[in-house]
């Protein structure tokens, strides 16, 4: 994190605080030994906090903050994208891709079948569906990543866009759009492949996959790297750890609810696999600085 102002404890940063939120800069505002200290992830946000600080000492910012209250959330949507376009892009084409399930359980539509993991045809009140192989070598690869866009429910979708922003960003953030996309472009095709190997068809789908390879990660890259930014809250990683195997007792079941554990397993340990290969630790440089190597 980068230290971008540090005043008197008595100076109220509020209404920096909501200029800087509206325009989606990501900040924390903590007391240090008597003075307040704002940190932002890095020293790109430094221009916005000057400029915002500067706007505050003249009087202009609760007024500009109020007056501005619905551009400020086309501004803070327009940091968003340009700071996180990957994360937004997966977003978006995740939403597209929900009307896929729609016509469930009624039918299989047209686009549902061309996103399945293998061409699936329904005849009467049976699916049928022909091999992985038969697939790809029919040259549909493109089969490999479709099911992870494909959600069976709002809360399903809501669930792993959810976690999907949380991870992604951080490693958007962190090292970059470009290790942030080889990763899902990996991650997605091994959950997908894991669950078709020991499942009882090709009825299913979603992020969470992706979603727990992210989370194996981040795990990695946040120890190796020392980064805060890919650092997850110790609670919140044994929480998801703790719902991944509870998950694979088959206690969902009870409740009607058909989880595809294989995925999240496949993808966990993919993600975990990738984070040792991929993400190497800080090493000092010859001027005695921290060599970051991820």
């Amino acid at each position: 994190m980068h230290v971008a102002l540090e005043v008197n404890a008595e100076v109220d940063l509020r209404p920096l605080s909501a200029w800087l939120s509206a325009r989606g800069v990501p900040h924390r505002i903590f007391e240090v030994s008597g003075r307040l200290r704002l940190e932002v992830p890095d020293e790109r946000f430094q221009p916005l906090v000057d400029e915002g600080w500067e706007a505050q000492n003249r009087g202009e910012l609760p007024a500009a903050v109020v007056a501005s209250s619905v551009g400020g959330v086309a501004d803070g949507l327009l940091a968003l994208a340009q700071r996180n376009p990957l994360c937004i892009f997966l977003v978006i084409i995740t939403l597209l891709c929900y009307p896929a399930t729609s016509s469930l359980p009624e039918s299989l539509s047209l686009m549902l079948r061309a996103m399945l993991i293998v061409p699936t045809e329904q005849v009467g009140d049976f699916i049928q569906f022909t091999t992985l192989e038969a697939s790809l070598r029919a040259g549909q690869f493109w089969r490999l990543w479709t099911p992870a866009l494909l959600h069976f429910s709002v809360l399903h979708l809501a669930f792993n866009l959810l976690w999907l922003w949380e991870f992604g960003r951080r490693i958007e953030d962190a090292q970059g759009r470009g290790r942030l996309l080889e990763t899902v472009l990996l991650l997605a095709p091994v959950a997908n492949v894991a669950q078709w190997l020991v499942g009882d068809g090709p009825m299913f789908g979603g992020l969470s996959g992706v979603v727990y390879g992210l989370l194996g990660y981040l795990i990695v890259a946040g120890r190796v790297t020392g980064d805060s930014r890919l650092m997850l809250p110790p609670a919140l990683v044994v929480i998801l750890l703790v719902f991944l195997v509870l998950f694979s007792t088959g206690v969902t079941s009870a409740f009607g609810l058909h989880i595809a554990n294989a995925a999240h397993w496949g993808g966990f340990i993919a993600g975990v696999t990738w984070g040792l290969l991929r993400v190497r630790s800080v090493r000092p440089t010859p001027g005695g600085g921290p060599d970051w190597q991820a």
